[in-house]
């Protein structure tokens, strides 16, 4: 049988209450707490240097996840319109048959340089 025993209560967050609010160089503010006043603590521009460098990679990270969830949202969309097209085009040449070729007298004899206009100009008629 196992032995229980009792571990001291850690708090798992720091109650605000505790901090003071240290004035930085350059005017910004560090919120620091009794540990960063122990002797070896690092001085208030090395926290503020840290506190920079911990706010640019937040938001160097959120930058990343929304421009990966722009691109997917970009490709998803993309794919749905690519997909609706094709299919009407299906449907398009499963409903309907080319239209006749009226042709004049003189696009018949100038048929092999106009064949390429007049194909893709070439409508098509419902079933």
């Amino acid at each position: 049988m196992k032995l229980h025993r009792t571990v001291a209560s850690v708090p798992l967050f720091e109650a605000l209450e505790a901090r003071q609010c240290l004035s930085a160089t350059g005017g910004a503010e560090v919120l620091v707490t009794a540990a960063d006043n122990a002797p070896g603590a690092k001085t208030s521009s090395a926290r503020h240097h840290a506190h920079h460098l911990h706010t640019v990679h937040h938001v160097h990270t959120v930058h990343s996840l929304h421009a990966a969830a722009v691109q997917r949202r970009e490709v998803h969309h993309t794919h749905h319109v690519h997909f609706l097209h094709t299919q009407h085009r299906a449907h398009v040449l499963r409903t309907t048959v080319p239209a006749p070729l009226v042709l004049t007298a003189q696009q018949r004899n100038d048929w092999p340089a106009v064949r390429e206009q007049v194909l893709a100009e070439r409508g098509r008629v419902k079933i």
